[in-house]
């Protein structure tokens, strides 16, 4: 298993200048030489807890690196919820408490936790689905009958939050993330009732919390890509202290696997549109290696490529990410895996979940 994408030698490289506490022990690489990094820094480094396959051994791993190598961890959760106990306060299905449980457990001393809970489906309209006794599975017939705006499915993923809150005691919390990505294509009607639904939790979180940030995450694309959400990312993004960020520029044909087409005003754009709010990168990341796929382009030597990817792109890429947020005062940058993906995908792929191949294309 080889280091994500660089062999994290060079994004290492990066974030140790910048993070003087790191470790002395460094993977091979070196600083670029035209890099310029200011003296001191005021936004968190985080990696989100993303093991490179599952098995205890890497678990372990994962959160050993995260603790040593970044101020923060990043605990995403998008694998549905437990919608019944959570709406009756009954404790949640074995398999669910185990993973909170080990979470919890391997904080480290002194380590910042960013954490998140998605109440929307994969989707990205649709409720999420249920977390029962054997992990992720379709929703009850009471609860797939539900809407944004009914009462029970809101008090559920309140309960919810405030219950992962207290248990956590996170530094953030993201309550809903890439939230635009979809529902610019819903009626009116629909898009007020979702965003009429983030206001009732963010100030039901807000009551109990009054001094945690809270956010909620959009996807941040081209130009094309924005034209068409602007007006529900501003709407989402009212019921938000912070302008969470999922940004993989390598997916759009204007940046591709050339990390130094970034367009300068890539992450500017976010305070033109919504001023007034820091920007907080909750999850981002570029290809270190070119992304497979049986549907891609035949390249003699490397195979049926969809998209190109390379150290020296990322490299750039990373360098952009930390040089904006300086410029822009971001919050934090979580980048998303720490290593490549490629074995956790060969253990995964033939799951129902993931049998679409475009799910590889986070692999490095």
């Amino acid at each position: 298993m080889k280091w994500f994408g660089i062999g994290l030698s060079v994004l290492l490289c990066l974030y140790i200048a910048l993070h003087t506490a790191l470790s002395p022990a460094l993977p091979t690489g070196e600083i670029p030489a035209n890099l310029k990094l200011p003296q001191s820094r005021k936004f968190l480094l985080s990696f989100s807890y993303q093991p490179p396959v599952w098995s205890e051994k890497a678990f372990a791993e994962t959160f050993d690196f995260i603790g040593q190598k970044s101020d923060m961890i990043a605990h995403f959760g998008d694998d549905g919820i437990p919608w019944e106990e959570a709406l009756r306060k009954k404790p949640y299905p074995e398999s669910f408490e185990k993973d909170i449980q080990r979470r919890i457990k391997n904080k480290k001393p002194k380590q910042k936790i960013l954490l998140t809970c998605n109440p929307v489906n994969t989707d990205r309209v649709s409720p999420a689905l249920n977390w029962g006794e054997k992990g992720q599975e379709p929703l009850p017939k009471r609860w797939a009958a539900k809407k944004w705006g009914d009462e029970e499915l809101t008090q559920a993923f309140i309960n919810h939050c405030l219950e992962l809150i207290s248990r956590f005691q996170p530094d953030y919390f993201c309550y809903a993330f890439e939230v635009n990505a979809e529902f610019h294509l819903q009626s009116k009607a629909k898009q007020a009732a979702f965003v009429s639904f983030l206001k009732e939790v963010y100030s039901a979180i807000k009551a109990k919390h009054s001094t945690l940030p809270l956010f909620v995450e959009v996807v941040l694309g081209n130009d094309a890509y924005m034209k068409e959400r602007w007006k529900i990312t501003k709407a989402v993004l009212r019921y938000s202290d912070l302008i969470g960020v999922s940004t993989y520029p390598y997916v759009y044909d204007t940046v591709a696997n050339d990390g130094s087409k970034m367009p300068k005003n890539w992450f500017e754009r976010l305070r033109e549109n919504v001023p007034g709010k820091a920007i907080a990168v909750s999850e981002t990341g570029f290809l270190g290696g070119d992304f497979l796929h049986p549907k891609g382009t035949w390249i003699p030597g490397r195979g049926r490529v969809m998209v190109l990817g390379s150290e020296k792109s990322q490299a750039s890429y990373l360098q952009f990410l930390l040089q904006e947020a300086h410029r822009l005062d971001f919050e934090f940058i979580n980048w998303w895996a720490w290593r490549d993906l490629d074995a956790l995908w060969e253990q995964i792929k033939t799951h129902k979940s993931f049998e679409n191949p475009m799910w590889g294309m986070w692999n490095r």
